[in-house]
């Protein structure tokens, strides 16, 4: 199988063919997958390549960093209790009313959530959870919001939960309601894991 980068996003896969070389990223749908080869300049093979002082976010790192935390907790089916996850992490889920244009935030061990709908409000408390995880705070990096929504989307969809589901049914909503997420965010995922095509 070969080892893939995006040569935009930098998001790393390993694929099942060849063929694969050249098709679009899954992951910020902008670039194309090449050999992450780390002789490819040495051998003089050439790529499109980020400069160095640039790099785009590096989404694999959340994703596993999701399903680590879903593994070390026990959970193996979906709706995912994002409140109780965090509840056990030691963080209070405040609900905020003056939060302006934030849908929520993490302030110390609190994360403050606006009033939403319950599959927005399951996102935010996912994102922020994300947030705490990763250790990455708002701001810190350019990257660093999508790096936390990818978390976010895995831990609500994880691949193999999805993988799962999808077996039973391709049904976008009855998916949706599944895994008590919004439609985007399913269709997000699905995408992710190469799924897309199956759900309807």
């Amino acid at each position: 199988m070969p080892y893939l980068r995006c040569n935009v996003c930098s998001h790393e896969t390993y694929e099942r063919s060849v063929l694969a070389i050249g098709s679009e990223c899954g992951e910020c749908e902008e670039g194309e997958l090449v050999e992450a080869d780390e002789d490819q300049e040495e051998v003089g093979t050439p790529t499109t390549t980020v400069a160095a002082s640039e790099p785009g976010p590096r989404l694999a790192l959340p994703r596993a960093a999701a399903r680590r935390l879903l593994a070390d907790r026990g959970i193996a089916t979906p709706p995912i209790p994002v409140d109780r996850l965090a509840e056990e992490m030691g963080l209070e889920i405040v609900d905020r009313k003056n939060l302006g244009s934030l849908s929520g935030r993490l302030v110390d061990t609190r994360i403050e959530v606006a009033p939403c709908a319950t599959n927005r409000r399951r996102f935010v408390i996912a994102h922020e959870l994300g947030h705490h995880v990763l250790r990455k705070p708002h701001g810190s990096s350019p990257h660093v919001e999508a790096e936390v929504n990818a978390f976010a989307g895995e831990l609500l969809v994880p691949g193999p939960f999805l993988a799962a589901a999808v077996a039973e049914t391709t049904e976008l909503a009855s998916l949706a309601r599944r895994f008590q997420v919004s439609r985007q965010v399913l269709e997000i995922a699905a995408r992710v894991h190469h799924l897309g095509d199956r759900v309807v």
